[in-house]
């Protein structure tokens, strides 16, 4: 009877040595094959946790990024419009200038006066610029025109505040005001500024021909002034990519560090299972050479 306990703790310490050598051999081809360091939260939960962690940065990093990149485009479609308006603002400055000296008769000015209507016209139409499906200058009502037919600013004057990083928020939107004046200001509007002008010009208004001019003058450099904010705007947004990027590539370097493979360590792992295995079925061989294993019922 001792002999049959004997045997019996055999026949089973063997299979479950073989069983165990077996597994270990998956386990060890697992990385290879998957090449993952770990194919289960269990087998290492501290590489897990911080595997987490990093993988929570890198998508929080790529969400910033995303933000980042509409307000670029955002504003750069607004720096480029907001050039053209001062162009036009400029001209209109230039021909005041002209217009205003004791040298022009009233036939020049009535000429002058047409092209006065058609920068007048394009000054409108900026003013209601659609660019990628939205209204610039409409702050957060984007989906209608800002100014109505009266050139009266029916938008958004507050404007978004967007986060693009870790507790740092720049203005999403430039709204109408804050180039072209108008009530809210206490300014007149560029518009009706540019239609005074247009006026004066008609009847030889050489007093109110310089007013318009003044009144350009400062319209000007208020568009002068929302493009610098635009410029800065654009100039720390890309300052805020450069350091997504690097924290991106820094926490994907070490996402690869934590879930990649080390190669030589995968195979030299491999090798040994590999050689325990044979050992092991060895040894199994011969423990069931040496015992009666149909008393296992196999």
């Amino acid at each position: 009877m001792a002999l049959r306990v004997s045997e019996s703790q055999m026949f089973f310490q063997a299979t479950r040595d073989s069983n165990r050598a077996r597994r270990q051999l998956n386990e060890a081809t697992l990385p290879l094959t998957t090449q993952q360091r770990v194919s289960r939260p269990s087998e290492d939960p501290i590489m897990t946790g911080r595997l987490s962690r990093v993988q929570r940065e890198l998508s929080k990093t790529g969400q910033y990024s995303g933000l980042v990149d509409q307000v670029q485009t955002y504003h750069t479609m607004v720096e480029s419009t907001l050039g053209t308006i001062g162009n036009t603002v400029m001209e209109l400055q230039d021909l005041a200038v002209q217009m205003a000296s004791d040298n022009i008769g009233p036939a020049e000015r009535a000429v002058a006066a047409e092209q006065v209507a058609q920068l007048t016209q394009s000054l409108k139409m900026m003013g209601n610029q659609r660019q990628g499906g939205r209204y610039l200058f409409a702050g957060r009502l984007q989906n209608a025109p800002p100014y109505d037919s009266k050139l009266e600013y029916q938008g958004d004057e507050i404007g978004r505040k967007v986060m693009v990083g870790d507790n740092r928020t720049v203005d999403g939107d430039v709204v109408g005001p804050d180039v072209f004046g108008g009530a809210s200001t206490g300014i007149k509007s560029l518009f009706k500024t540019a239609e005074d002008f247009f006026t004066a010009l008609k009847a030889n208004d050489v007093p109110n021909i310089q007013a318009a001019l003044d009144e350009l003058r400062s319209g000007h450099e208020r568009v002068l002034s929302a493009h610098v904010r635009v410029g800065t705007i654009l100039t720390d947004l890309d300052t805020i990519e450069l350091h997504h990027s690097d924290t991106a590539m820094t926490n994907e370097i070490s996402e690869s560090d934590l879930i990649g493979v080390d190669f030589a360590k995968a195979t030299h792992d491999l090798a040994f299972s590999q050689s325990v295995l044979e050992a092991t079925i060895k040894t199994t061989q011969r423990v069931f050479d040496a015992i009666d294993i149909r008393r296992f019922n196999l």
